[in-house]
């Protein structure tokens, strides 16, 4: 009995972990997330974002960075943490996700790891994806970290949605 109700409460709690991120639907887009794009991209305007899909379509592919989306995440240092998406995409490449902090030293701009670098693929059908990692580093919410997904290396069509961050206990 005792070792039944070990099991709930650790199922219980794992299956109620707190969303981290402040908007994983999109619904306030422009408060929440930070669009960037190179000159080269001009022609791309704000993600369209229809009932929590954000969909992002590309001309041409170049390099990942050149085309991103970010948000502050509060995450602490040497803690574990799972990032689920799901992707669909009408054309080739791929999109990266990443957890960096920027800090501004005097010699120059330097983007730090911390802890997530993934890759995925995305395939013409919804596919989910779930990236497990522990946060590295000494930072603090001074050196404000943030997710970012990059779309640089894809030519076509990429949609995603159910975007969740959470602790794993």
């Amino acid at each position: 009995m005792k070792y039944l109700l070990m099991t709930a409460l650790f199922f219980g709690s794992s299956l109620f972990a707190k969303e981290l991120l402040k908007d994983p639907e999109f619904k306030k887009f422009e408060k929440n997330w930070k669009f960037n794009k190179k000159s080269e991209y001009n022609y791309l305007k704000t993600p369209k974002i229809r009932r929590g899909v954000l969909s992002i379509e590309t001309k041409h592919k170049s390099e990942s960075p050149y085309v991103y989306i970010t948000t502050f995440t509060p995450i602490k240092p040497n803690t574990d943490y799972t990032l689920t998406l799901s992707t669909k995409g009408n054309g080739e490449g791929s999109i990266q996700m990443g957890i960096r902090s920027t800090i501004k030293p005097k010699e120059a701009i330097r983007n730090i790891n911390l802890g997530l670098q993934a890759r995925v693929t995305p395939g013409k059908e919804w596919e989910k994806h779930e990236v497990k990692f522990t946060s590295k580093g000494n930072f603090s919410d001074k050196n404000k970290p943030q997710l970012s997904i990059t779309f640089g290396k894809y030519l076509g069509k990429v949609e995603l949605k159910d975007l969740s961050l959470k602790t794993v206990k």
